[in-house]
């Protein structure tokens, strides 16, 4: 393994439905020392969304940013509060709406397979002072804002 990639994603919704906003922070380290080498913050929105719709969006985004930055060979490690994306992948529930924000994972993370990474799933809880998650939310509700 060449890298190991930390991504935290989070989604957010003034209004649920309403303006939408996601962000991402992506921390990659040398994979066998663990030492830190860049971070990077994303974060986007739509005019009229959800916040399911803004969670999917944000791990499709920093999935596309690896793949952008062709980060080859490496373990990414996902980090959602999202209790419907973190179970859609890890204990294979099934996908009633959203099949075109789905559809986007589903690209990227077959690009990031072909591509020699390794990706898992995490679960961490919302609003619990969970730094990256927390600054996640923060960008998020920021792009979100933009909107109203």
């Amino acid at each position: 393994m060449e890298f190991y990639v930390k991504m935290f994603t989070d989604g957010s919704c003034l209004g649920n439905p309403g303006p939408g906003g996601w962000g991402v922070v992506l921390q990659k380290f040398e994979h066998g020392s663990k030492k830190f080498i860049i971070e990077a913050e994303l974060s986007g929105g739509e005019k009229d969304s959800t916040n399911n719709r803004m969670e999917i969006q944000a791990v499709a985004s920093g999935m596309e940013f690896l793949i952008f930055r062709e980060i080859r060979d490496s373990h990414i490690d996902i980090y959602t509060d999202s209790n419907l994306v973190f179970s859609t992948f890890t204990k294979g529930w099934k996908r009633k709406t959203n099949q075109d924000k789905w559809e986007l994972i589903d690209v990227a993370l077959r690009k990031l397979v072909l591509m020699g990474n390794k990706v898992t799933w995490n679960w961490v809880k919302a609003h619990a002072g969970h730094p990256e998650n927390e600054r996640c939310d923060d960008l998020a509700r920021a792009q979100a804002g933009n909107f109203q």
